[in-house]
């Protein structure tokens, strides 16, 4: 068989069978890339079949036309040819990029000089035909703006075989049909580098076409044999980007220096932070404390976007082919609810087994002295007391020992119902709402049932908070509790705005609470030396966190904030209180001065809570400046009472 008539056989089985592959891929146009690899194979069929035809030997000018014709078949292989790596890969969202399509311009300015380069010589120049065997072949040299579009076209496929190529070794699943679909670009691509650079005896034959026949039965064995549309890559890598996205926990993937490649949705809520202001900055800032990428075991604490939270922090290394590391992939799993629980089991462990402990043994001591007395008061009404030999009852010994013991059972009772308040608390909240501050203190403090007066004073102004109001009231009510327990003199609450974002509620007696517990609630954990009397101050802490609210006490003279819940305290919505205070009059009675200056001039308050403020008007029915709600320790009961374990 002569050299010719393989160059034109070639081309025919070339050209039908790229045209067969269209139709194949007609059925997997819904697959991701299936259509822009058709677009290629129909540039293929269109650019065989116009050699098969050159080659049969037209005039000159046909035969011009019909090269013409043949690039822009030519035209429609490269940047199709990447587009279908991408989108087949799962990088489909870069072709709809805006700079992605300019890149179509390059297609275009192909199909435009081979239009006019039969009467310009855009491409090409000194065209003319050589008999090869019964058939005719074509001679021209590429202008320089056809070499630059033919190596640019060869540049953008091998830019398209790298993603297939890197595709391939990410996703094994994939491996064998985009190998094959790699390794059939090499046949086209050899002839096209040698008749560009005029390699070899017959430079002048253009051996593309003859070599798109080996190209096409390896494609074909891949879509047809290999079934590359029906399982591809697209869903593991938008799988694996979803996964990152819609995970509720935080991950932060840095490279080897710390510096950070990206953060997920979750993280950038969490960090409160733009992804794309993270890129390249050292996690240690972004996160606000240090990260060590080699322990698993640390937690951190960090303001997120509904208040302090606690993450355990697991980073696991990126290792690449070699086992180097390159990276590493840091998730933060939120541990905050988990610690709370724990916190909460151990705080009423350690009650439950004091309050059993010792008020049982008290309840039993005082139930043997009555017995006792019991039996000496027969005694003596058997040796002589009454005739019916009863005593007297209002004069029996044992009466006294008989009502502490019913007082000591009341107390375990509470510890029943605290433990209940506690659950309430911690297991979720209402959702906020605008709530009178100046009512829910009110009704608080006639819920503490305190001992002793307790004044309440609202500045004229006062915003409404945004929280749920029985929450609300419970943490007033505990803390007006835990301070009438451990201050002396009249205790005084105090509240106006702190800000544009918290309101403050200030509570002032004399005297401070005792550091020990302060410690103990700030470390989150009791102990034999650092442990709260009873589980006031507890409550109060975990119904801040709850509410997103943010307290503070201040033993021995210096501020301490036990729970951080809330926006409130990230805006610093409880500095101004702590502040110098304002021109208020004493008992808590006056207007509290200006912006968080809640607390008269006396002195500074003994805990301050900070509140949410709710968003909307900054008026608060209520009580007044110049109207303070004294409640007395026999003061009205507003909502469910709210039992006390006794002080020990």
């Amino acid at each position: 068989m002569s050299v010719g008539l393989g160059l034109f056989a070639g081309a025919i089985l070339a050209g039908v069978g790229s045209a067969a592959l269209v139709r194949l891929l007609f059925r997997y146009r819904s697959r991701p890339g299936a259509t822009w690899l058709a677009v290629v194979f129909a540039g293929q069929a269109v650019f065989c079949v116009a050699t098969a035809v050159g080659m049969l030997g037209p005039d000159r000018g046909v035969r011009i036309a019909i090269e013409a014709v043949a690039w822009v078949g030519i035209a429609g292989l490269a940047v199709p040819f990447l587009t279908f790596a991408l989108a087949y890969s799962g990088r489909g969202a870069l072709v709809r990029r805006r700079a992605y399509r300019l890149l179509w311009l390059f297609p275009a300015t192909i199909v435009s000089l081979a239009v006019v380069t039969p009467a310009t010589g855009a491409l090409w120049r000194g065209f003319r035909t050589v008999p090869t065997g019964a058939f005719v072949t074509v001679r021209y040299d590429l202008t320089p703006v056809g070499e630059a579009v033919w190596l640019a076209g060869i540049g953008i496929i091998a830019a398209g075989t790298v993603v297939l190529l890197d595709t391939a070794r990410r996703y094994e699943l994939y491996r064998t049909e985009i190998t094959a679909i790699v390794a059939s670009t090499v046949p086209p691509v050899v002839p096209a580098l040698l008749w560009s650079f005029g390699v070899g005896d017959l430079p002048y034959l253009n051996l593309l076409a003859v070599a798109f026949a080996a190209h096409v039965a390896v494609d074909a064995y891949a879509i047809h044999v290999t079934d590359m549309f029906e399982v591809d890559p697209t869903a593991r890598r938008l799988t694996e980007a979803a996964t990152l996205d819609h995970l509720d926990s935080p991950v932060v993937l840095v490279d080897d220096a710390g510096r950070i490649v990206r953060v997920n949705p979750a993280a950038a809520t969490a960090f409160d932070v733009d992804p794309s202001a993270t890129l390249k900055r050292g996690v240690d800032d972004v996160v606000g404390t240090d990260i060590d990428p080699n322990r698993d075991d640390q937690t951190v604490s960090v303001h997120a976007g509904d208040g302090r939270r606690t993450f355990a922090v697991s980073p696991t290394a990126v290792r690449d082919g070699t086992g180097g590391v390159v990276g590493y992939s840091v998730v933060f799993q939120d541990i905050t609810a988990q610690r709370t629980r724990q916190q909460r089991l151990a705080v009423l462990n350690r009650v439950l087994r004091h309050n059993i402990r010792n008020d049982l043994n008290v309840v039993l001591g005082n139930v043997q002295l009555a017995r006792e007395a019991a039996a000496g008061d027969d005694e003596t009404a058997h040796d002589g007391g009454d005739s019916d030999g009863n005593g007297s009852d209002e004069d029996w010994s044992g009466r006294a020992d008989l009502a502490a013991a019913e007082r000591r059972a009341a107390d375990l009772l509470s510890v029943a119902e605290d433990a209940r308040v506690v659950d309430e608390l911690v297991g979720g909240t209402d959702d906020p709402v605008p709530v009178s501050v100046a009512d829910a203190l009110a009704d608080a403090v006639a819920e503490a049932e305190a001992e002793r007066s307790v004044t309440v004073s609202v500045e004229s102004n006062c915003p409404a908070a945004a929280v749920d109001p029985e929450a609300l009231r419970t943490v007033v009510a505990r803390t007006v509790s835990a301070l009438v327990d451990r201050l002396d003199g009249r205790i005084a609450v105090a509240a106006g705005a702190a800000g544009p974002d918290a309101v403050a509620v200030a509570f002032r007696g004399d005297g401070s609470v005792p550091a020990h517990e302060i410690d103990a609630l700030t470390n989150g954990r009791e102990t034999p030396l650092e442990h709260a009397d009873d589980l006031d101050l507890w409550v109060a802490r975990w119904g801040a966190d709850a509410i997103g609210a943010s307290l503070s006490f201040a033993p021995d003279g210096g501020s301490r904030t036990v729970a951080d819940g809330g926006p409130a305290a990230a805006n610093g919505g409880a500095d101004g209180a702590w502040g110098d205070g304002g021109s208020g009059g004493s008992g808590g009675s006056g207007d509290g001065g200006g912006d968080g200056g809640v607390v008269d001039a006396d002195g500074a308050p003994d805990a301050v809570l900070s509140l949410p403020r709710a968003s909307g008007g900054d008026g608060d029915a209520g009580v007044g400046p110049d109207d303070s709600a004294g409640v007395a320790g026999d003061g009205r009961h507003v909502g469910p009472r709210i039992r006390r374990t006794r002080k020990r």
